[in-house]
């Protein structure tokens, strides 16, 4: 959807409308169209035994490597009796978004059944130095260029998630694609 709320680009697929959502990061009313991607983003990587980012608790963690919790668990309290918060926040995934669509050539596509945000990728294009600095990942930029020597950019996809229900419905692919 554009800052006004309209889609901006948008195809249906099995019940299933893809489109951009082409609010920019600076647009007022950014935070409050984002919200349903961030809500989707949340109940993903929470509750996905996968990634089990549900809860964390600050006293028991550490930065660099985060106790985490369940949000199927719905508990309000660590094993050792510490309150738990939690590891992905709408306000911080808002805020990731926020930073992340601000880049040049961003495009964030969403997945909806029946006005439900059922998933969403984002991402930017990247130089290989970029792409080094970005992952932090030393050596990324000659493992690009030997790999991919005539590519000067690639596309980075930053975030790509569907709700667990709507998964092998072929999603994630059209999200793929469409970025």
């Amino acid at each position: 959807m554009n800052s006004k709320g309209e889609p901006d680009h948008s195809i249906e697929k099995n019940g299933v409308r893809f489109m951009r959502f082409a609010a920019r990061p600076a647009a007022p009313n950014f935070r409050q169209m984002a919200t349903p991607i961030a809500q989707c983003f949340q109940s993903v990587f929470g509750y996905d035994p996968l990634w089990n980012e549900g809860h964390v608790c600050d006293v028991c963690s550490t930065p660099k490597s985060p106790v985490k919790f369940n949000y199927a668990e719905a508990r309000e309290r660590c094993d050792a009796g510490h309150p738990l918060r939690d590891f992905w926040s709408i306000e911080k995934i808002l805020d990731d978004m926020q930073a992340e669509l601000a880049k040049p050539n961003a495009t964030c596509f969403v997945a909806m059944v029946d006005e439900q945000v059922v998933g969403a990728s984002w991402g930017f294009t990247i130089t290989c130095h970029e792409a080094e600095e970005h992952l932090g990942f030393p050596g990324m930029q000659s493992i690009l260029r030997t790999a991919y020597p005539a590519a000067t950019h690639f596309i980075y996809l930053d975030e790509m998630f569907v709700l667990p229900n709507f998964q092998r419905r072929g999603i994630a692919k059209t999200l793929f694609r469409e970025r």
